[in-house]
């Protein structure tokens, strides 16, 4: 069986996050929630894994901002306000 859980986006310094995220997790959408008006992923994922987490950590890009894409994988993009957000996944650097 699959499940849907959303994940609200709270960048600290620097545009990072993390998210605790089940391992077979797959992004279904990125956006502001209409309701808390905070940004947020939604993740499919099996509910069998939903106690197999992992720590997952993202970098917010915003357009037109110069940036190192070394071990930045592209996720999605999302408007937030006049702002247009790109979300990158660091990867392990080993």
């Amino acid at each position: 069986m699959k499940k849907i859980y959303k994940y609200e986006i709270h960048p600290q310094m620097g545009g990072y996050f993390s998210l605790e995220l089940p391992v077979s997790v797959e992004l279904v959408h990125t956006s502001v929630d209409n309701k808390t008006g905070i940004p947020c992923m939604w993740f499919e994922f099996n509910s069998e894994d939903e106690h197999d987490t992992d720590i997952r950590k993202f970098k917010l890009i915003p357009t037109g901002v110069e940036f190192d894409s070394t071990n930045l994988s592209y996720v999605d993009t999302y408007l937030y306000g006049p702002f247009v957000w790109h979300i990158y996944e660091l990867l392990d650097s080993e």
